[in-house]
Formats: structure tokens, sequence, C-alpha cells
């Protein structure tokens, strides 16, 4: 079992090229986790707009190879459509203007941690996902493994240890769920009979998944792996 394959590593292989890709693992991985890490400690709004920035260099992404024109129309189209509302908020009665600024700083500052942790999770979503597209999945794991070692710690070795053996059932169960939607998609069949299918499909992924939770159990149980042994194939 390789226990660094990765689901990551099929959408890494999958994503465009772009000038992300030319930066140096190791540089760009600290750099995204120092911002990750300030970003806690910054005002909502300026999560706000980052997670903003962030879709628009995955719509980069995802139109890099159609020579950036549907990119620079989708973005045209994110600028003129804001303006439009812009616009319309401007001409709103002010006295309606000033209920619907009130309603919403009321919402807002009653619901401000719940907004706040909101925010962070996606842009923290974003960001990860943006570092996965352009980074081997293995890179971004060596940039740590050093520290993991001088660190010496119980705790830290034994998450990273069970971290590694979780991403590979991970990448088994979206393998299968990918493989479910497929065949019910290609099937031609009634919506009720649809129904039973999903239930039964779901019922044999955790029959799968409790088959895959034992084999990995048993393989570390017979190898007598542990999280003090993690890093000898790397460094030995």
């Amino acid at each position: 079992m390789n226990l660094l394959v990765s689901f990551l590593f099929d959408r890494y292989m999958h994503s465009p090229k772009s000038w992300l890709h030319e930066t140096k693992s190791r540089s760009k991985t600290c750099l995204f986790f120092i911002y990750l890490y300030i970003s806690l400690y910054i005002d909502s709004k300026y999560i706000l707009v980052s997670v903003l920035c962030n879709i628009i260099i995955l719509i980069y992404f995802k139109n890099i190879k159609n020579n950036h024109k549907n990119f620079i129309l989708q973005i045209l189209l994110i600028i003129i459509y804001s303006y439009i509302l812009l616009i319309k908020l401007q001409l709103k009665n002010i006295f309606c203007n000033k209920y619907i600024y009130t309603f919403f700083s009321y919402i807002y500052n009653k619901n401000i941690l719940s907004i706040r942790m909101f925010l962070i999770f996606i842009h923290y979503f974003f960001i990860t996902n943006i570092l996965f597209i352009t980074t081997i999945y293995e890179e971004v794991m060596f940039c740590f493994f050093n520290f993991l070692i001088d660190c010496k710690n119980y705790t830290i070795n034994k998450i990273a240890f069970i971290s590694i053996f979780s991403l590979q059932a991970l990448e088994n169960i979206i393998v299968k769920i990918n493989r479910i939607i497929i065949t019910i998609r290609t099937k031609k069949i009634t919506k009720l009979f649809k129904y039973y299918i999903y239930i039964y499909f779901v019922s044999k992924l955790i029959e799968d998944i409790y088959a895959d939770t034992y084999k990995i159990s048993s393989v570390l149980y017979s190898r007598e792996l542990n999280d003090e042994l993690v890093y000898i194939s790397i460094y030995k």
C-alpha cells in the first residue's frame, strides 16, 4: 500500500499549468499556511475580499485553456453585475436604504461569530484547494516532515500517521462515489427505481467503507506499523 497516494494528486494532474505551478513548492506551501494563520486575526471584510479573489483565481484555472477569453468575460460580467447592483442601491429611497442597512446590520451583529466562522471555513477551503491543484501532495507533506521529526511530539506524529491512512481511505471512497454517480446517470431508469438504486448503493458504500477500514486495521496490526515508523521509508 502506498502511504502517500492521495486523491489530491489526481486533481493536480488534471489542473492546467499556470504560473503557480512554477513556484517552488516549499516557498509556496509556507506562504500559503502563513497566510491561513494570519487570516484568523484579520477583519471579516478582508476575509470576504480574499474569498472573492480566490474564486477569481479558480475561475482563471478553469478557463486557462481557453486563451483567457472566458475568464476575462466572466470577470467583466461580475464587475458589471456588481456595478448595476450598486447603482440600484443608490437609486433606492434613502429611507428604505436606512431600514435595509439597519436590518442587515442587526443580522450581521447578531450572528457575527457564525458568519466569521463560515467565511474562515470557505477561505481555508479555497486556499487549500488552490494549493493542492498547483502542488503535488507529497511535496506539501515533505515540507512538514522535517518539522515533525524535530518536534518529536507523540500527538503530532500520531495525527500525521492517521492522516496519511485517512487520505488513502478517502481516495477509495471518492472513487466509489464517482462510480456510483456515473452508473446511475448512464442508466435510463425511472425516478422511483432510481430512489431504490440510491438506497442500495449507499448501503453498499457503507459496507465497502467498513471492509476497507478492516483491511487497513489488519495491515497495521499484522505488520506492526505505528506512528514511529511513518518516516522510515522516506529517510532510511
